[in-house]
């Protein structure tokens, strides 16, 4: 039995390994402040994605946030898997659209959402790009408000980085 479960493991190990160079990880920070209400919000949303082929990706982004008004707190966390198509790609660059379902709690409401969100990557080097993400094409439930259309404020702006390996 335990030579069974080396076995796998070794075998996981090595195939891991021989297409490392096909993983992505990094994520995004965010900083938000509305005057209207004089509120705060800090985002942080670590990502890991593995690339199929030079057009398809897939991967998972877990978001975590906390806003204040400074006389209380929201706090959210949500998990969103997403399917990723590149478009476009010249040199360094490329054009980019995540497709993806993200679910969560904000304060024990459920959040979720369903829809495409188009990007820009701009490869550094061969183990770093910075990408970013603007816009939303879909549907959004929080907390008990349905939505559904198009948004492209400066809300849904999102920058990052990836290192790639």
């Amino acid at each position: 039995m335990k030579k069974l479960v080396f076995s796998i493991m070794l075998f996981v190990l090595v195939t891991v390994s021989a297409s490392a160079q096909n993983f992505y990880t990094g994520g995004s920070v965010g900083l938000w402040y509305e005057s209207a209400g004089n509120t705060i919000t800090a985002t942080l949303s670590p990502e890991l994605g593995y690339h199929l082929n030079d057009k398809w990706a897939v991967g998972g982004q877990l978001g975590m946030g906390v806003a204040t008004d400074f006389n209380a707190a929201s706090y959210i966390l949500t998990l969103s898997p997403y399917a990723r198509y590149t478009c476009f790609s010249h040199d360094a660059f490329s054009v980019f659209v995540d497709g993806a379902v993200m679910g969560g709690v904000a304060n024990s409401f459920f959040t979720g959402s369903i829809g495409v969100s188009p990007g820009l990557m701009y490869k550094v080097s061969d183990c770093f790009a910075l990408y970013s993400h603007l816009g939303f094409l879909g549907y959004k439930y929080i907390g008990g408000v349905s939505m559904a259309g198009f948004d492209a404020s400066s809300g849904n702006l999102s920058v990052g980085g990836y290192f790639l390996f």
